[in-house]
């Protein structure tokens, strides 16, 4: 890129000194035409080497910005499997909760079920 521009300037140095010259002959005269031909085709080959660069440049953002959106996209997933995860958990514990209070009321239940039918029992000795 750097030879290029070297080229390019100094085709434009030489182009200006033959411009420049008020009386050239036949043969300047044909070195600048060929010169300003060779400056213009030296001009384009450096353009389409720059757009070649950027497209280059912009075909690495849309991949650099395709693995960003996979990673946030990964991010996502993970951030959702966490919080079903931790959703899981908590039905999980709720559930067992609930399971120890029934337990604990069933418990109570047949506790006081117990001390009526030996109140029963008692009231039915007194009674006798």
């Amino acid at each position: 890129k750097q030879q290029q521009m070297h080229i390019v300037d100094m085709l434009s140095k030489e182009i200006q000194e033959l411009q420049s010259k008020p009386d050239r002959s036949a043969e300047e005269s044909d070195r600048l035409r060929k010169l300003m031909l060779e400056w213009q085709f030296q001009k384009r080959l450096q353009e389409s080497k720059q757009k070649d660069e950027d497209d280059e440049e912009e075909e690495d953002d849309d991949v650099d910005t395709m693995l960003i959106m996979q990673r946030l996209e990964a991010e996502r997933r993970a951030r959702l499997q966490d919080e079903e995860r931790r959703r899981q958990q908590q039905l999980e514990e709720m559930r067992k909760r609930e399971a120890e209070d029934r337990a604990r009321q069933e418990e109570e239940r047949r506790r006081q079920e117990e001390e009526r039918t030996k109140r029963d029992a008692e009231e039915k000795v007194m009674v006798l």
